[in-house]
């Protein structure tokens, strides 16, 4: 079974570390990664070598103004976003290489890597650099897919699980409930106590090896938890 990696606390300011779920096997994955607080786009990324992890996990970032990382902005989706993007990862490329470390990029409904197509081309104009994906595949949900979710969540894991490889890349896990406003987007919450279709993710992950590593925000449903992840 994968290695099982819970958020933690704050390793250094605008990270947040993790470590091995209690109880659970594992911990036999390459590296834990640490999240990143920052914007990828907006702020830049801290260099490599003063790095908490082997590998960080980071926004692909927006270039909405003012607060708030997940404002409606359509450049993010067009040309200039994907500039932004380019550019800040083109600026990471030495400093990953002469340390060896990995920036895993976690796509958003909302930011520059918005769906599983941004994703998949990201992977492929970095093929054999330095950088990888964290897949979350709640972070791709906007309210209008929630009537289709296990069509979604599906399809999801069918394109980009493929792609992944577990000494690199990591899942993140997280469930959704509606929002109280259509134009919201959904409300995230622990694997397995929101409404997306954990059957899906079972079929979809249960069965991935010690190398993967799969995080898990919140205090997940133990009760589905071991029926995705048996131990």
């Amino acid at each position: 079974m994968p290695t099982l990696l819970l958020p933690t606390q704050t390793a250094s300011s605008g990270w947040t570390a993790c470590v091995p779920a209690s109880g659970r096997p594992g911990a036999t994955a390459p590296s834990i990664p640490a999240f990143w607080d920052g914007d990828l786009v907006r702020d830049g990324c801290p260099p490599p070598e003063a790095w908490p992890a082997e590998a960080a996990i980071a926004w692909s970032g927006s270039l909405a103004a003012g607060p708030g990382r997940f404002v409606p902005e359509p450049r993010n989706w067009m040309g200039p976003g994907r500039a932004a993007l380019e550019s800040a990862c083109d600026r990471l490329v030495d400093g990953l290489a002469r340390s060896r470390r990995t920036l895993l990029l976690r796509p958003h409904a909302r930011q520059v890597l918005s769906d599983l197509t941004g994703a998949v081309d990201f992977l492929r104009r970095h093929r054999g650099e330095r950088f990888g994906l964290a897949f979350a595949p709640a972070d791709l949900f906007v309210a209008s897919m929630l009537n289709d979710a296990a069509e979604h969540l599906g399809r999801g894991f069918a394109v980009l699980l493929p792609l992944l490889r577990p000494d690199r890349d990591v899942l993140i896990l997280e469930d959704l409930e509606p929002p109280d406003r259509e134009e919201d987007l959904p409300r995230k919450v622990p694997l397995g106590t929101g409404i997306l279709p954990w059957q899906t993710v079972a079929s979809a992950v249960g069965s991935l090896g010690s190398a993967w590593r799969v995080v898990l925000p919140g205090e997940a449903d133990s009760s589905r938890f071991g029926e995705i992840f048996p131990a």
